[in-house]
């Protein structure tokens, strides 16, 4: 995933799981973020890897 396709959606998913690995419904979006491995786990628990927090942290970054 380049840092152009992130989405709101996709950037408030990876916010909330910062701190806090928890379930998530099983969605597109989901399947999008464990493909790019920018998420790891099951629907009932996950949580963000280290690729996902510095995807995260180039987007805030970027954002004025």
């Amino acid at each position: 995933m380049e840092l152009e396709e992130l989405t709101p959606e996709i950037v408030a998913l990876m916010r909330k799981l910062i701190n806090n690995p928890s379930p998530v419904a099983d969605s597109p979006l989901l399947r999008l973020l464990l493909a790019d491995r920018l998420v790891m786990g099951s629907p009932a628990k996950v949580h963000l890897t280290s690729q996902g927090h510095r995807m995260l942290a180039a987007y805030a970054a970027k954002e004025p």
